[in-house]
């Protein structure tokens, strides 16, 4: 299991990986509890892929997608945070509604 996160240094996010299945968890949770607090979570296709949308009051605040093995297990986790990425040309507004 591995977690990645991609803020562009535009908004927080770590410095490199995050491996091992307890350690992303904690991760995960600690982020939850500090950024999702009145947010919106919906679930999207992202590239193909599982994914979930958040936003904040009211901006997208992240994507994250999910990779799958064979058995369907998730064995990564990407963050995309950089707020540039996420202005995407009308593709995030239509999904918030």
């Amino acid at each position: 299991m591995i977690a990645h996160g991609d803020g562009g240094g535009l908004a927080p996010a770590g410095r490199g990986p995050v491996v091992g299945a307890e350690k992303v968890a904690r991760l995960l949770v600690g982020l939850f509890k500090k950024y999702t607090e009145g947010a919106t979570i919906k679930p999207i296709g992202v590239n193909g892929d599982l994914g979930m949308l958040v936003f904040g009051p009211s901006v997208p605040t992240d994507v994250t997608t999910f990779a799958l093995d064979e058995s369907g297990r998730i064995i990564g986790i990407f963050n995309q945070v950089n707020p540039n990425k996420l202005r995407g040309a009308g593709v995030v507004e239509q999904l918030r509604g």
